[in-house]
């Protein structure tokens, strides 16, 4: 994308959905790749936002998904979904799809 910045991480995601619990995530995002695991900020300009997707890799377990987070001063917003394999409906999913999930820096 022109005027995009794109920084991968490793991590790992702890979540009871997740096969075993958590998933680790040691490879750079490909956007070739439909639906990958992977951690990553995107920075336009002076904006950056961070987007994380977990369990999509595995062949059990469910999913992970974090969108969009925005520092809010000491806080950062996010569209969270979080679906169990095989089952339409959501375990959670922030309230309208808005990036209104608060996570508060310590």
């Amino acid at each position: 994308m022109i005027g995009t910045k794109i920084h991968h991480f490793k991590g790992s995601v702890k979540c009871t959905v997740l096969a075993g619990g958590e998933i680790a995530i040691t490879q750079k995002w490909d956007p070739t790749a439909m639906g990958g695991d992977s951690i990553k900020v995107q920075q336009y300009g002076k904006e950056a936002f961070l987007f994380v997707d977990a369990g999509n890799d595995a062949d059990e377990g469910g999913t992970v998904k974090l969108s969009h987070g925005q520092w809010d001063g000491n806080n950062l917003r996010f569209n969270v979904e979080i679906r169990e394999k095989d089952n339409p409906i959501a375990v959670y999913e922030t309230a309208g799809g808005a990036y209104t999930d608060v996570f508060s820096k310590k």
